[in-house]
């Protein structure tokens, strides 16, 4: 059976007496010591990564504000996944949440309703004009300007072709919901026109 070898501390402290550390031997071996370099860099490009993070997720969020919710979830997929936060989450929810907020009137909004297809939305405001929507996307698609007053109510016509706007003004205007022209001014009313709709058209007529 061959002998096993034992080391005692002592045998280990002699041995290394014996052979001690040349700093000089070592040095002139593997070169003068060199700074810690690459930690710095590392350092520093993370502090540069966040820095980019944080200025795409204000790009993200102003691209929503713009209705451009293509860009804004473009940006918010092209960040890294570790840096997501509470910020990333917030922006992601707003770009992919099934409610809408439309922007655009400078004044109350009176009125809203859907086109028959439910495709496009058309509001009322106080800043004497109506607006059409996409409903899908909130991108502002039209801006009927012609009322003088308070826009009080808005509707689309059965087919979707043409609306109808009720105002303080004391009229009742139709435009026509593609190009936003208007079409006809109703006068007759001495006091607001506060609702306006049209007439359902019965199918096979």
């Amino acid at each position: 059976m061959p002998a096993t070898r034992r080391f005692s501390s002592r045998a280990l402290r002699t041995n290394n007496a014996r052979r001690p550390f040349d700093n000089k031997a070592s040095r002139s071996r593997h070169g003068p010591a060199k700074p810690r370099r690459g930690r710095l860099w590392s350092a520093e490009r993370g502090k540069l990564a966040v820095f980019e993070y944080g200025r795409t997720i204000q790009v993200a969020h102003q691209e929503w504000r713009d209705n451009n919710l293509a860009g804004a979830r473009a940006l918010l997929a092209s960040t890294r996944l570790d840096f997501r936060g509470w910020e990333w989450r917030y922006v992601h929810r707003l770009c992919n949440s099934s409610l809408l907020t439309f922007k655009g009137h400078v004044d109350t909004v009176e009125h809203a309703s859907f086109s028959a297809d439910g495709s496009r939305i058309v509001t009322g405001s106080r800043d004497k004009t109506a607006k059409v929507w996409d409903a899908k996307t909130g991108t502002e698609l039209l801006t009927l300007k012609g009322h003088p007053n308070v826009v009080r109510s808005a509707a689309f016509s059965a087919d979707d072709s043409r609306i109808v706007t009720g105002s303080e003004d004391g009229t009742a205007k139709v435009w026509d919901a593609k190009t936003g022209k208007e079409l006809l001014t109703l006068n007759g009313h001495t006091h607001w026109v506060t609702s306006a709709s049209s007439a359902r058209t019965a199918r096979g007529s």
